[in-house]
């Protein structure tokens, strides 16, 4: 970690920057501001040991609000690294908590969004409580990925992420199907999750990159949309943007 220093009006975070920091703020304050239609509008005014950023260490999603400094200030930097190091011993038994925590806060933000946005008409209904949701391959590598064979879902949310040597020992990666995939990155750490909500089952992004494509639509990445959901019968599934070799079928 590193001590870093801003003068009065300073920057600190851009919003629709992407970052992967967190601040500790120790001396004087910053003002979160959201951009508006005709003028900024101030969210809240930190003090010291207040922290602020903290979704750029398990996001990789453009940040949704700016940070300026108020008065001169002090803030202690960490970057993902630095968090790993916090954390301590991989074997630790805190680290399935821990996961466990981070992905209920990207599940509560998307609810939220959520909330705020959508409407009653936008959910899709299943015809049965017991409805069997299956994943299976469009492309030879997304064959290659489920083994050629169809994936019988059979507990929610299913996150699927990117594959990592590190895996074991990432706490910020948690996924039920990890995918493997080399630069440049088609798939995020931590991509897009299938959730389940009564007889509703939505696609939700989880601060992908490149987003998803769900029937055609933009899920996540620079889009506006961080939730979709998926019909009876039939959905196709494309992780990543439009030339993606990762592309399934999702059937209700």
């Amino acid at each position: 970690m590193r001590r870093l220093h801003f003068s009065a009006g300073d920057i600190i975070i851009k919003e629709d920057t992407i970052g992967q920091a967190a601040y500790i703020l120790k001396t004087g304050r910053v003002n979160i501001v959201k951009r508006g239609k005709n003028r900024d509008v101030i969210l809240a005014t930190l003090d010291p040991e207040q922290i602020f950023g903290e979704l750029g260490l398990i996001e990789d999603r453009p940040r949704t609000a700016s940070v300026l400094a108020a008065t001169d200030v002090e803030v202690t930097e960490i970057v993902r690294d630095d968090f790993q190091q916090i954390i301590g011993d991989p074997d630790t038994p805190l680290i399935p908590i821990i996961k466990g925590l981070f992905e209920r806060l990207r599940q509560c933000n998307e609810l939220i969004v959520r909330l705020e946005t959508e409407h009653d008409d936008d959910y899709s209904e299943t015809d049965s409580p017991t409805a069997q949701i299956q994943i299976a391959g469009l492309s030879p590598e997304a064959r290659a990925v489920l083994g050629n064979k169809k994936l019988t879902l059979s507990s929610f949310p299913y996150k699927i992420g990117r594959a990592s040597k590190h895996v074991h020992k990432d706490v910020l990666i948690d996924n039920d199907l990890y995918i493997p995939d080399v630069h440049p990155y088609n798939i995020s750490r931590n991509h897009v999750s299938i959730n389940q909500e009564g007889q509703r089952y939505f696609v939700v992004d989880r601060g992908s990159s490149m987003g998803t494509i769900v029937n055609h639509t933009q899920l996540g990445s620079k889009g506006k949309i961080f939730r979709i959901a998926l019909q009876s019968g039939e959905n196709t599934l494309i992780l990543g943007q439009d030339s993606s070799p990762f592309r399934f079928s999702v059937t209700i």
